[in-house]
Order: structure tokens, then sequence, then C-alpha cells
């Protein structure tokens, strides 16, 4: 049973955030009435919530639950003063990824686009080589670089990597790496750019505060929640 309950919490994604109970039944394969009984447990727990419209969406329970996964906890929290610093001085969308398989997942974004676009989802999922992030999380997995890829090798040399973002037409996200001691990436701190020169422009900080950002990690129970903040003023 328990590998039903996850199968219908699996149902919902990015594309399908409510489903009725038909759908649900459809997409899993489960039985109609084992479904509804799974569902009804589901609900009480908090793992899900059911609309007005009787179609189901995911709980805040599941929500509170999944924000302790290891990523979300500790990385985030370290990084969230220098992303809040990074974005007063570029103004620019400001956004963290890690790793999760062959996919990056963006665990907080900053800044409501400015240019026709959609704002940013937290948990937005994609496959590492389909974003900048996705990239530089790529490029560095620690040890040696035992990839044939060339743009890859020019991510690891140049510290950096640029991408068309592919829900926004003109615009590029540049994003560099996280990296731990032995040079395996933690995670990845982006920005979504219009203009050809910001990239550039913001090189250097984005590359500070990613420098910040590691040292933050590797001496995080000995660093103040105020003189992370403090530490964070970008280009200071």
């Amino acid at each position: 049973m328990t590998s039903r309950a996850l199968a219908i919490l699996g149902a919902f994604d990015r594309g399908h955030q409510a489903l009725s109970l038909s759908q649900i039944a459809r997409r899993t394969g489960i039985p109609p009435a084992t479904a509804h009984r799974l569902l009804g447990e589901l609900q009480s727990w908090g793992a899900l919530r059911r609309d007005d419209d009787s179609r189901y969406r995911i709980g805040l329970r599941l929500w509170e639950v999944g924000s302790l996964a290891s990523p979300l906890a500790s990385v985030r929290d370290v990084a969230m003063p220098y992303l809040q610093r990074l974005y007063e001085v570029t103004r620019e969308e400001v956004h963290l990824a890690v790793r999760d398989g062959a996919d990056a997942v963006f665990v907080e974004y900053l800044g409501a686009r400015r240019h026709g676009t959609a704002v940013g989802h937290r948990g937005l999922r994609r496959p590492l080589g389909e974003s900048a992030a996705g990239l530089a999380l790529l490029a560095h997995q620690g040890g040696p670089a035992l990839d044939p890829d060339d743009r890859l090798a020019e991510i690891r040399r140049r510290g950096l990597a640029v991408l068309p973002d592919p829900s926004a037409p003109g615009l590029r996200t540049v994003a560099v790496p996280v990296v731990r001691e032995d040079g395996t990436a933690v995670a990845a701190i982006g920005l979504c750019v219009r203009a050809p020169e910001a990239v550039q422009r913001w090189w250097d900080v984005l590359t500070e505060t990613a420098s910040r950002m590691q040292h933050a990690l590797g001496h995080t129970e000995r660093m103040p929640y105020d003189r992370a903040v403090e530490g964070s003023r970008v280009g200071a």
C-alpha cells in the first residue's frame, strides 16, 4: 500500500497540480475504489487537500516535510542572506539550484521577472543540461574530469556557465557553482539577464557571492546569522 500511496503523490507534477479521482486512477493504474480510500488517508494526514471542485492538490503538511530535505534545509538556509544581497545589488532574478540525480532542482527564486515572463517557482525541476545552473552543477562533480564534453571543460575552466533561458526567449541564465573542498558542487547560484553585457557586469559579483557562501557552508556552526548577513555585502 505504501507504493500505491507514493504513486498517487507521484501523479502530481508541475503540469498536473490539481487532479480528480478519475485522473489519479488513470495516471497511477490504481483502481478507483482503492485510490479513493488512499486519497482519504492522505487527505486526513495533510499530504493532500481537496478543493471545492473535488480535485486534489498537494497539501501543506507534505510541503512542510519536504522542506526538511537536506539540500533545502541546510544549503538554502545558509544561502538566503547571500541571495538577498545579490538581488539587492543586481536587481536581476536570482536563483539557487541543487542537484537531484540527472536534474537540477531550483530551491529558491528571488525577484519577479521584469521581462513579461512567468515568475520563477521554487521546486522547478529541469535536466542538468537545460539550464546554466544545471551545467554548473554537472561540470563540477568532483574528482577527475572524465567526461569528453568540451562545454563542461570550458565551464570548469571559466567557473561560469551561460545558457539561453528556455522559458523566455531573449533572456540568458548565468550561473556559478558553490563547491566543497574536493571541488564537488553542492549548489549553483544564478542570474537571469537580458543584456549580453550584463553577463560580464555581474560575473565578479556572482563569483564573490559563491565564494562567501562556500565559506559560510564550511563554518555554519561558528558563523552567527548577523555576521552572515554582514559578510554577504557583495562587492562592498
